[in-house]
């Protein structure tokens, strides 16, 4: 019987000391997976706008490049640029640029659509995906982005405010290479641009 009395509250720690190692093998392995989690969004989206950088486009753009092709669906790609962001930077520093920045990210999330995707790829360029749009509507699109943000500016702390304008090239997707469509919208900007800026084109 003693013998018995002993190894009972043994038995307990041992179911305790097991119970423990579980919840923290647990624990230990939940928030693992949100680091990895963390780890792959904060690779895959930009810090300042909270958008989709190109390493987290590429892979939307090849799955509705994919679904484009499979159902023979419109699908096409923008590319926004905007104008004298340096100039602006140099002039009213930094700081008014990242805010630049934001307020174009804000203005662009508010007039797209839902099923649009979204993402700044460089410095001062954005990228729209653009599924079921036709070249068209595409331009459509544009003219009226253009269009709302003429009518934004952002006020520095001073009182100054500062309008900024967009370029934007255009392209309907063909290929299921980022890349090779990047080029063409890519192509379509530059033209944009020698146009005088605050412009749109369509790549040939």
């Amino acid at each position: 019987m003693t013998e018995k009395h002993i190894q009972i509250p043994e038995a307990l720690q041992n179911i305790s000391a097991y119970s423990i190692v579980l919840i923290l093998a647990y624990l230990l392995a939940r928030h693992r997976n949100e680091a990895i989690e963390l780890v792959k969004k904060t690779a895959s989206t930009d810090f300042l706008t909270g958008l989709h950088n190109r390493q987290g486009l590429i892979p939307i753009y090849q799955s509705e490049a994919a679904r484009s092709k499979r159902y023979l669906r419109d699908f096409s790609l923008a590319l926004i640029d905007i104008d004298n962001l340096k100039e602006i930077n140099d002039r009213f520093g930094l700081k008014a640029g990242d805010k630049i920045l934001m307020m174009i990210a804000k203005c662009l999330k508010e007039h797209c659509r839902q099923s649009d995707h979204i993402a700044r790829i460089g410095g001062e360029e954005f990228c729209l995906l653009l599924p079921e749009t036709d070249i068209k509507q595409a331009e459509e699109l544009a003219s009226r982005l253009r269009e709302v943000l003429s009518s934004w500016s952002l006020e520095l702390d001073s009182g100054e405010k500062i309008q900024v304008t967009i370029s934007i090239g255009l392209t309907q997707v063909e290929y299921l290479e980022f890349s090779y469509d990047y080029i063409k919208a890519d192509s379509a900007l530059l033209r944009a641009k020698s146009w005088g800026k605050n412009q749109i084109a369509v790549s040939d």
